[in-house]
């Protein structure tokens, strides 16, 4: 009698708490598992589109025994993320052991520990500092031109591109080729824990105290961090050795890096490379995507790079800024193809709040579903149009392709300027086309928790014969030793980076 008594009561409580707690509307779900069932594993955020339109901007549901709040549209986000952020800047727990317990900044609640990570990530990534390594990007970027005269594997070109930037940032070595052991290491460890994250788990807090032996997912997740830890205190040993500057190096003469364990500095380099590598990449192959399906778009982009440049050079960093178009484009693709697009990143109310009459109780996950923020006709007009010009009309449009708050993307500047600088060569070089017989879908991507375009193909073909000479030149005339391009950098900082105290506390 009294386990059925138990039983019941946890099957009650969620209905009492919800009725009584006057949560924002949403879908009716099940005893214990919530609304688990009604989230598909594929395409989530057009699940989330259809309840956005039938209860509103602010969702609720239940994930399993965890309370989540889903935002639709930016007005709601904004309201949220950014103007309450002191309230909703930390992360939810079932965020925090999806991380398995690691140092991983990302998956850190709001403390002294995440200002930490976050001081010296402002350290070497913030705006100022970041333009510093405009040598760098410049050498890659030429290095993809070259490849592309001869390979179309533009996937392999932006992957080599981004992670070698990356890597030669954190570590002071270039990736020359792509397929690097060290690459190859961290990205399958990455792309173990990808497969092994399993968000059912995390919905169920009970499962959290059961035995090792009972949970064979904890001793594996264990495994592949301990793995992951490893390889980044090996790279991060032989990055202080090497003779150049690089982000180990300015990190670990920072306040917040000498407070820590070695295996917490190695973290904090490494997943900023994790995060730059694979963002940028994702970003640059939908920039593809949109150059092959909207070509009147991109000839416009090219119209404006011809009139600002003088002579055969390719465009530098001091066009950029006379390239609106360029940025408009770019814009248009970050709105429509988000690299995430059901989920943005977990926060958490840190206390009890109210919101237009609802409740929103301490504890609970607040998320939002950036493909509905970026399809927001209330802030649009007609979002699934591709129409770079509305940026050009109304430069205040909301963007959130890095986040909100204080958990903004600390790398978006080096990612929107590594981006920004190779889209404007390459328009500049190449003309891009598709192949015929290929899908026109712009929302033909692969599901996961970051998303791609299914694997398509793209033609690039030199705008003439003087930009493929040019292209070629400006390749073999590129400083390509890591070491000088690095003791440039290094010579540029001041003080060699010491402790930032700027980062929002």
């Amino acid at each position: 009698m009294i386990l059925f008594l138990l039983l019941l009561f946890l099957l009650l409580l969620p209905l009492y708490a919800r009725k009584k707690s006057n949560l924002p509307p949403g879908p009716r779900g099940l005893p214990l598992i919530g609304n688990l069932h009604q989230i598909p594993a594929k395409q989530p955020w057009r699940r989330f589109r259809a309840w956005h339109k039938r209860y509103g901007p602010l969702v609720s549901i239940r994930f399993g025994q965890r309370q989540m709040i889903i935002l639709g549209n930016y007005r709601i986000a904004q309201a949220f993320l950014d103007r309450r952020s002191k309230t909703y800047s930390s992360r939810p727990e079932l965020f925090s052991q999806l991380g398995g317990g690691t140092p991983h900044t990302l998956f850190l609640p709001t403390g002294p520990r995440w200002r930490a990570h976050r001081r010296i990530h402002a350290s070497f990534l913030a705006s100022r500092q970041t333009t510093r390594y405009r040598p760098l990007q410049d050498v890659e970027s030429r290095q993809v031109l070259a490849e592309l005269l001869t390979s179309n594997d533009f996937a392999a070109r932006f992957h080599r591109y981004s992670a070698s930037l990356a890597f030669s940032l954190a570590y002071g070595r270039r990736i020359a080729r792509g397929d690097e052991p060290e690459v190859q290491a961290i990205e399958r460890i990455v792309r173990e824990l990808f497969q092994a994250v399993n968000p059912v788990l995390a919905a169920f807090p009970l499962l959290s105290a059961l035995p090792a032996w009972l949970a064979p997912w904890r001793r594996a997740a264990a495994r592949l961090h301990d793995a992951q830890q490893q390889l980044f205190l090996a790279l991060g040993a032989t990055a202080m050795e090497t003779p150049s500057w690089n982000w180990t190096l300015a990190a670990s003469r920072t306040r917040e890096a000498q407070a820590m364990s070695a295996a917490e500095r190695a973290w904090v380099t490494g997943i900023t490379f994790e995060a730059a590598s694979d963002t940028t990449t994702l970003s640059l192959e939908f920039v593809i995507r949109a150059c092959v399906l909207y070509p009147e778009a991109v000839r416009q982009v090219q119209e404006e790079i011809s009139s600002i440049l003088r002579g055969d050079d390719l465009p530098g960093w001091e066009d950029l800024d006379r390239l609106p178009r360029l940025d408009a484009f770019l814009l248009e693709v970050y709105r429509m193809f988000p690299t995430s697009p059901a989920f943005g990143a977990f926060h958490a109310a840190q206390e009890d709040d109210v919101y237009e009459g609802y409740s929103i109780p301490r504890g609970t996950a607040v998320v939002t579903n950036n493909h509905s923020l970026g399809f927001d006709e209330e802030t649009f007009g007609d979002p699934w149009s591709f129409r770079p010009d509305r940026w050009l009309q109304d430069p205040t449009l909301p963007m959130s392709n890095f986040g909100y708050g204080r958990r903004i993307c600390p790398g978006q500047h080096l990612a929107h300027s590594s981006i920004r600088l190779i889209t404007a060569r390459l328009l500049w070089g190449f003309d891009i086309s598709g192949v015929p017989g290929q899908s026109t879908d712009p929302h033909d991507i692969t599901d996961g928790l970051l998303a791609r375009p299914t694997p398509f193909e793209a033609r690039f073909s030199p705008r003439s014969p003087q930009h493929k000479t040019r292209i070629e030149m400006a390749w073999q005339e590129a400083e390509k030793d890591v070491d000088v391009i690095l003791r440039q950098i290094g010579s540029s900082q001041p003080d060699g980076i010491l402790g930032v105290r700027s980062v929002t506390e």
